[in-house]
């Protein structure tokens, strides 16, 4: 397709050229006095090609909820685009690597947004694979086969998530993905330091006497990840405690009322669901 080849190709010159890119008139600007219209909020025609980078952005995601959401509200209908061009190439049984390598490249520039658009349509994938008739559903397989096999932009995402971006498993879309997926993630091997990741979230989880959420569905993901998990007496105890205490770990986006946690000598298995 001439148009995935046009759209990667100006995602990857725009990564490479960066310094010398200019985000334009219509990127939200913090403290704009400007009427809040369409026409003020977006180009006067479609723009294709809506590159992201964090050094665009005047504060980090996560301080000021307005600008966080003007940015979202200004790259959603692009990536919406993408997804809806991914959708009809699936439908159309046109599913190939470069689609996909653009679907997970776009998804990776929007992850310091914590943008569930392309979250939510991959774990849709996910679920109808899952089905009774999957076999009805070929080329979603397709898509998610080549997606975790030889696509760097998707081993970069899940990596990211799990070591830089772990507040995006507050989202609990994010987290059911994850778990969903991990079985792929463990097959394709693309996440090759998840033991030391898991050493590294369980040294953190014995210094703290409330663990974070975050930090706890992310090593549950971990294990999930490991051929032979192990979690050392220390942590085993703070997550029986967590059982006992769920209170003790709360967040704005999820109940402490769902964080179940099932733990047993010699054998492991954790829920926080």
């Amino acid at each position: 397709m001439p148009l995935i080849e046009t759209l990667a190709v100006g995602h990857v010159t725009f990564q490479e050229q960066i310094s010398n890119f200019s985000a334009g008139p219509y990127f939200p600007r913090r403290g704009q006095k400007v009427l809040q219209t369409k026409s003020s909020l977006r180009p006067p025609k479609e723009v294709f090609q809506m590159h992201f980078h964090q050094k665009m952005l005047e504060l980090r995601s996560g301080i000021d909820a307005e600008y966080d959401a003007a940015v979202i509200d200004f790259f959603s209908p692009y990536y919406t685009f993408v997804v809806n061009i991914c959708r009809s190439a699936i439908k159309t049984n046109f599913v190939n690597q470069e689609l996909v390598g653009l679907c997970s490249m776009v998804a990776l520039e929007s992850l310091p947004m914590k943008v569930e658009v392309f979250i939510d349509f991959w774990k849709e994938l996910l679920d109808l694979d899952s089905d009774e008739d999957s076999s009805d559903h070929e080329s979603e397989k397709e898509f998610l086969d080549l997606l975790c096999k030889n696509c760097t932009n998707f081993r970069d995402y899940i990596t990211q998530i799990l070591t830089q971006e772990r507040a995006f498993l507050l989202q609990d879309n994010t987290y059911l993905f994850l778990k969903q997926m991990s079985p792929r993630i463990k097959a394709s091997s693309m996440i090759p330091q998840v033991s030391s990741l898991t050493l590294s979230l369980t040294s953190d989880l014995t210094r703290v006497s409330q663990p974070p959420l975050d930090v706890l569905r992310c090593l549950n993901i971990t294990l999930g990840l490991e051929d032979e998990p192990s979690v050392p007496h220390e942590v085993l105890l703070t997550l029986k405690n967590l059982k006992k205490n769920p209170e003790t770990t709360t967040t704005p986006t999820t109940s402490s009322a769902t964080i179940i946690t099932s733990c047993s000598e010699g054998k492991t298995r954790n829920q926080f669901i």
